[in-house]
């Protein structure tokens, strides 16, 4: 038997027991620890981890076998695993809601159609690897057998009209019985309705559970109580979403969305019109006027124009099957609030918002996600594409792709550029070879020359092909340079080494437009293409999601190198894996430099609404800064048309604000930059803090210079990193882009394509089946160091970044004058 430790970070989980086999010895044996960590494996004497199920952000789950029953009964047990990065408040709260989550289970009793509480646990795991005893606390519950909604969703496209029907009946009789108990389940996505085996839906995963505040005369313009949110924002009401008081109705508007998933087949963020702030899904789906009308009611903006409670949703679908009433009664006349951590009044509700710019990662401009309709044109042909010719553009080195590469773009590299591309259409790869190489030492920060020079000197010779999808739109064509330039730089140093056992990387380079459906059209085709052996790339999360949907089911390796969305991974999907950069980690870190470097205690926020990525953070950075006793008094929207630096500014410091927090998105770095220049002129003192990517560019540089300087970032990765644990990449890439072209995204980049060839140099004579084995187990040497994947997920450290000018001898000077410098406290504490 195998029995799963569940200490955290330990490196070898899973021990075998020979002797447990025996049901004599399982049931009696007093305990078993890990040989690795010395963790003990049973729980309270009875339960044992056999196989880790998912992890999230403050747990995980297990399946375990319950030896104190005749059957060794399954059950689940989750367990509350701290974060290294979470703060002392955060921890609290996290433990708190885990203690209310076992009491809600209990209070919630033995309902047929959610999963049975079993036991409560609190455990102290001895110390190890230099680390103090840790508590950790465990709730046990009963194990269902199945699928849920979102892996039948993802095999099958889509649900029917019946089926919705059903589900939607289903859980309304939950949601009856867990509102009258004066709870709220605060999460429904179709992953939390489970199918069990027997047909049976299931609503799980009660992490969030949140009871109703007892402060019944409220009306949801009062102000809430404090409680931590923690919900997936995809299917939230804007209540939620605002961290203002949440209703049984809110519950409601979840479970709407959820449907509309199922009907359509279409993630909730591709159904909702930005321009009249509604969802648009009607078009999409053609369903009955009764469940149509409920869903649209169901989904109201404001709560109280939605129905008031379950039942009023059974009797408006006029369902036939009788609905058997509670004994207990409910009144749902008013909605009454149950609270979020700090509802603000007074503001404006935000919709849904528009895609995420790598899901709160980056800060690429706003391109619209509407679907495109019709058949894509296509532009150009390269001689050596795939079979199949993509209905979007694709290049080995027959086509210009990207013709202004920035750097020192001068009319003789594009002219020795257009000559070699036209040698590589032609398949004379060494002429072609010749005329990148004269290019590049025209202009060597060109990534996409530099792909096609180690496409064009491997020839006809036998490689393995890596497609790497980058946007190359007028607003993003930055963010594929700096994909680019990762991509580049690894396949040549493996090149360079002999490649994978003799064998060389070929680069596939494919432009996705930054839109969904293109994706899925280049993913279609890729999953077809049998030289094809993984797919690494894509932007923002909405085209990643779109991509992988397709990827994973035919069993083509996808790794996206920056991403926000914990939607992308899980044990169901092991084909996928990616960077997972957290932006509340950062907002965490941001509030930390703020409260204990600068010593301030509010803050104005500068953000763009509608947009996801910088919703996220300005939502991220209010919960942390008022968990720590700080305060946000002021936000204002870089969006609003006419928007005035000075005046905005001004109205900041009235408020008594402190700190200027920017969060802008690509698309308005510029009135960001604004902000700066305004803060330079009037008021010099007031400290700043930036976010995680958007502002972390050689342009901040360039185009804010002094207003920037004192500016402080946190950053998913610095060059100075590699400096101290991948020398060698520091060194190439400072000497082939230079300092200032190579930030986070070039990194995380280079490490998807130094992944790749790790799993590839394990794996026996390499498939996509191998290579996806292969990733899951060790470890690969990445800009940064050493890097592993766990259940698909590799989590990168975050580094505080100041804008400074650039100090003598910097070695990673952008040319500017001012550089991101590895912050260091004025006065440091011995």
């Amino acid at each position: 038997m195998e029995i799963c430790c569940t200490r955290p970070g330990c490196p070898q989980p899973l021990n075998s027991f020979p002797d447990l086999d025996d049901s004599a010895i399982l049931k009696t044996v007093p305990q078993k620890y890990c040989y690795q960590c010395g963790m003990p494996l049973i729980l309270d004497g009875r339960y044992l981890p056999l196989q880790l199920l998912r992890r999230g952000g403050f747990g995980a789950a297990f399946l375990a076998c319950d030896r104190r029953t005749p059957t060794f009964r399954n059950c689940v047990v989750k367990q509350l695993q701290p974060h290294p990065h979470l703060s002392t408040n955060q921890l609290e709260t996290a433990t708190r809601l885990f203690h209310r989550e076992a009491e809600v289970l209990e209070k919630l009793g033995d309902h047929p159609q959610i999963p049975q509480f079993f036991a409560f646990l609190e455990f102290l795991a001895p110390e190890w690897n230099n680390a103090p005893p840790q508590k950790f606390f465990y709730l046990v519950q009963e194990y269902i057998q199945g699928q849920n909604l979102q892996q039948e969703l993802d095999a099958r496209g889509s649900f029917s009209e019946a089926e919705v029907m059903q589900v939607l009946r289903e859980m309304l009789k939950v949601l009856d019985f867990v509102h009258v108990q004066g709870s709220i389940h605060r999460d429904i996505k179709p992953s939390n309705i489970m199918r069990a085996q027997s047909g049976t839906l299931y609503l799980i995963d009660f992490g969030a559970v949140k009871q109703v505040i007892s402060n019944a005369g409220n009306s949801p313009n009062s102000a809430p109580q404090s409680l931590t949110g923690i919900f997936t924002p995809e299917y939230s009401p804007p209540e939620q979403r605002q961290c203002r008081a949440i209703y049984p109705c809110s519950d409601l508007y979840s479970l709407a969305v959820s449907c509309l998933h199922l009907l359509t087949g279409k993630p909730p963020q591709f159904l909702f019109d930005f321009n009249t702030n509604s969802w648009n899904w009607r078009q999409t789906v053609s369903v009955s006027d009764r469940l149509a009308n409920a869903l649209d009611r169901m989904l109201r903006e404001v709560p109280e124009e939605r129905f008031p409670g379950t039942r009023d949703v059974v009797e408006a679908l006029n369902a036939s099957v009788p609905y058997t009433q509670p004994s207990t009664t409910s009144s749902y006349s008013q909605p009454q609030p149950y609270t979020t951590q700090m509802g603000q009044t007074g503001q404006q509700p935000f919709p849904l918002p528009r895609k995420k710019v790598l899901m709160g990662v980056l800060g690429a401009g706003f391109v619209a996600l509407s679907l495109l309709a019709g058949t894509l044109l296509w532009r150009s042909s390269d001689p050596s594409t795939a079979p199949g010719q993509l209905t979007t553009q694709i290049s080995f080195g027959g086509q210009n792709l990207i013709p202004n590469e920035r750097g020192n773009n001068t009319q003789t590299f594009k002219t020795l550029k257009a000559e070699g591309i036209k040698a590589f259409a032609a398949k004379n790869y060494t002429e072609a070879a010749q005329k990148f190489e004269e290019a590049l030492r025209e202009n060597p920060n060109a990534p996409e020359t530099r792909i096609y020079l180690n496409n064009a000197r491997i020839g006809e010779e036998r490689s393995y092909t890596i497609a790497v999808t980058v946007p190359i739109t007028d607003d993003f064509t930055y963010r594929a340079l700096e994909m680019l330039r990762g991509f580049a730089q690894a396949q040549e140093e493996i090149n360079e080494n002999g490649g994978i056992n003799g064998v060389k990387i070929k680069l596939q380079l494919i432009d996705d437009d930054e839109k969904p459906d293109t994706a899925k059209q280049i993913a279609k085709k890729l999953v077809k293409d049998s030289q094809v052996l993984a797919v690494i790339g894509h932007n923002s999360s909405p085209v990643s999601l779109a991509a992988s949907a397709i990827y994973n089911p035919n069993k083509l390796v996808f790794i996206t190198p920056i991403s926000i969305t914990n939607q992308l991974t899980g044990l169901d999907k092991p084909y996928i894996f990616r960077t997972n950069i957290e932006g509340e980690f950062a907002a965490q870190k941001l509030v930390e430099h703020m409260l204990t470097k600068f010593r301030n205690q509010k803050a104005a926020i500068f953000f763009v609404s509608e947009i996801r990525y910088s919703e996220d953070l300005k939502s991220q950075f209010t919960k942390e800064i008022l968990s720590n006793g700080g305060e946000v008094v002021a936000t204002f929207d870089l969006k609003t048309e006419g928007f005035n630096p000075n005046t905005s500014v001004q109205k900041a410091v009235d408020q008594g604000a402190e700190v200027l927090v920017l969060f802008p998105t690509h698309g308005y770095r510029k009135q960001a930059w604004n902000v700066l220049r305004t803060r330079q002129r009037q008021y010099p003192k007031l400290n700043v803090l930036g976010d995680i990517a958007t502002l972390y560019s050689f342009d901040t540089l360039q185009e804010a210079g002094d207003a920037a300087a004192g500016m402080v970032l946190v950053v998913a990765w610095h060059i100075s990193d590699s400096a101290k644990n991948n020398p060698e990449f520091s060194t190439i890439a400072n000497r082939i882009w230079g300092g200032a072209s190579v930030n986070w995204a070039t990194a995380t980049s280079y490490n998807a394509i130094q992944a790749i060839a790790a799993a590839l140099q394990r794996a026996d004579n390499p498939t996509r089946e191998s290579l996806q084995q292969a990733l899951t187990k060790g470890e690969f040497v990445g800009a940064s160091g050493k890097i592993q994947f766990f259940d698909g997920e590799s989590t990168p450290k975050f580094s505080v970044v100041e804008v400074q000018k650039t100090p003598p001898d910097y070695a990673y000077s952008s040319g500017t004058g001012y550089d991101f410098v590895p912050f260091k406290p004025v006065n440091p504490k011995p």
